[in-house]
């Protein structure tokens, strides 16, 4: 299905998007090796983000035929995908911690303090 490239970018941004996980099966990184393809024909159902899914090397393979990587080639994009995961995690630890700060503010500054 993938007949068009699908850029470095575009992927983690759909890899975030899907929260690291197949949409076929429900498989997680960084237990499965993650590929994002077209949900549909690019060429009749256009390149955007909307026809874009995030889906394990199982799941990709039976919608593609087999992926051919060398041994090499697989750790490689292992690795990077574990860099882009580690990321999306500590991005949204990061959040976390600015909502909880952001709540304690309001809490705190929200009351004036008088008793009427």
């Amino acid at each position: 299905m993938n007949s068009k490239t699908i850029s470095p970018e575009m992927e983690d941004a759909i890899f975030r998007r899907d929260r690291f996980t197949c949409r076929e099966c429900g498989a997680e990184s960084p237990s499965v090796y993650l590929r994002a393809d077209y949900i549909n024909n690019p060429e009749s159902f256009g390149t955007d983000e909307d026809n874009l899914a995030t889906f394990c090397a199982e799941c990709y393979n039976q919608r593609n035929g087999k992926m051919i990587v060398t041994p090499l080639e697989m750790m490689q994009a292992r690795r990077s995908q574990l860099n882009q995961l580690l990321a999306w995690k500590h991005d949204n630890n990061r959040l976390s911690r600015d909502q909880v700060k952001s709540s304690r503010t309001t809490s705190t500054t929200g009351c004036s303090g008088t008793i009427r």
